[in-house]
């Protein structure tokens, strides 16, 4: 979870950051009161299989990791505001 605060935090301007970690602790909390809910049902209906749906989540994430390529690091989050906000003070 920790993990997750931190790439919102370092993704994100300013002005979006408490948006973006508020949202981003929905679906947090969404995957788990989903998981709560349907890995019963799924234990009961596929069995020892159940194990391969559980793998193929962390691998579902990981391949769209990989596809991304994001690195937050050096990455500057304000950047694309400040450019905003002084076009904004140059035309007005």
């Amino acid at each position: 979870m920790a993990n997750i605060m931190s790439y919102a935090s370092l993704g994100f301007p300013t002005s979006m950051r408490g948006v973006s970690i508020g949202f981003n602790q929905a679906v947090l909390r969404l995957g788990s009161t989903l998981t709560l809910f349907f890995f019963p049902i799924l234990s009961t209906g596929l069995g020892t299989h159940v194990y391969w749906v559980i793998l193929a989540a962390p691998v579902l994430g990981l391949i769209a990791l990989l596809s991304k390529r994001w690195e937050p690091i050096g990455f500057d989050a304000d950047a694309e505001e400040r450019t905003r906000s002084r076009t904004a003070a140059v035309t007005a």
